[in-house]
């Protein structure tokens, strides 16, 4: 069996061990392109789903800064007592600042990293409805709808702000999120605010972009979507006779020799249309490594990327299928 961790001295050992890797196997684009084609009955599915998305963002990102923000107050609250000397144990505020500053990182993250995939997943369902198959289109609607879900999200993070939080921790907030919207009596917004609507924003944007490229395979001829099988790891030495071998195609058709033992480093993808059988093979390699930082306290870094990728037939399809999917159909 094959060891996914790599063990290395420090970070930048780590991360000049990949940089050969990659080196060695460097990053393919995928055989897979799509075609950016928009039917018409796609735009009025897609600018609902726009909309609908916002909805769903400003939603998920509130729900999220709710439940997280309401538990990050227990340490927040412990951390003000500590240094307003109400609590003996002082030793403990380095421990009680720790897990309040990653809590506060963790529920701020975790905020805009919902609100962002939930509207980029609700406008590529609504685009798959219409069989649209241009990830740019997609991306530009949940940009837009992502920018609305922020405005709506921080509206409501505002009402919370106002019925909940007292004290210093009100008006820190305040400063934070500001006060109401422009045309709105209370409108009151510091730098603060608007830096902190540019912050989430970005992280809106990553968290869209990156849910969107995922966007599924679409098979021309058949006009439809292509499933996705989850298929069993390949060792690393098979991942390079692969990468090496995806440019002989008839290679990729029968699947020779390909062997799975479920713990290796090759990570197969393969994609088929569920009416004429045909698709593509992606196969990435996953570099996983631990190392001691600075500090002495054991971490990992791991990366993926794409080392091989080719169109299959049906026949390749079934064969590659054969040799490493993860469930066997039943006979």
């Amino acid at each position: 069996m094959e060891s996914h961790l790599r063990r290395f001295r420090s970070r930048e050992e780590a991360l000049a061990a990949c940089a050969r890797w990659k080196q060695f196997l460097p990053v393919v684009p995928s055989a897979y392109q799509p075609s950016g084609i928009v039917p018409a009955e796609a735009w009025p599915l897609l600018l609902l789903g726009a909309a609908l998305g916002a909805g769903a963002g400003a939603l998920a990102g509130t729900l999220v800064f709710a439940v997280a923000g309401g538990l990050t107050a227990v340490p927040v609250g412990l951390l003000v007592a500590i240094v307003e000397g109400r609590v003996i144990p002082i030793y403990f505020t380095l421990i009680v600042g720790c897990i309040a500053v990653a809590a506060v990182i963790a529920t701020y993250v975790g905020t805009f990293a919902a609100l962002g995939t939930a509207v980029a997943k609700v406008v590529a369902y609504f685009g798959q409805m219409g069989k649209s198959r241009s990830t740019t289109i997609a991306l530009v609607l949940s940009l837009l709808s992502s920018a609305t879900a922020l405005l709506m999200c921080f509206l409501a993070v505002q009402l919370i702000i106002a019925r909940v939080a007292s004290g210093p921790t009100h008006e820190f907030l305040d400063v934070l999120f500001g006060r109401g919207f422009i045309g709105m009596g209370a409108y009151q917004w510091s730098p603060l605010t608007w830096i902190n609507l540019m912050t989430g924003f970005a992280l809106a944007v990553y968290f869209t972009r990156k849910t969107t490229s995922n966007a599924p395979r679409f098979c021309e001829r058949c006009e439809q979507f292509m499933d996705e099988h989850e298929m069993l790891r390949i060792s690393f030495e098979e991942a390079v006779n692969w990468a090496q071998g995806l440019r002989d195609e008839s290679m990729a058709q029968y699947g020779g020799g390909m062997l799975a033992d479920g713990t290796g480093l090759g990570l197969p993808k393969v994609f088929e249309c569920p009416i004429c059988g045909a698709g593509y093979l992606d196969l990435y390699l996953n570099f996983k490594a631990g190392f001691y930082d600075e500090n002495g306290a054991s971490s990992i870094a791991e990366e993926s990327w794409m080392i091989g990728s080719c169109a299959l037939t049906r026949e390749g399809v079934e064969n590659i299928k054969s040799w490493l999917l993860k469930e066997k159909p039943s006979t």
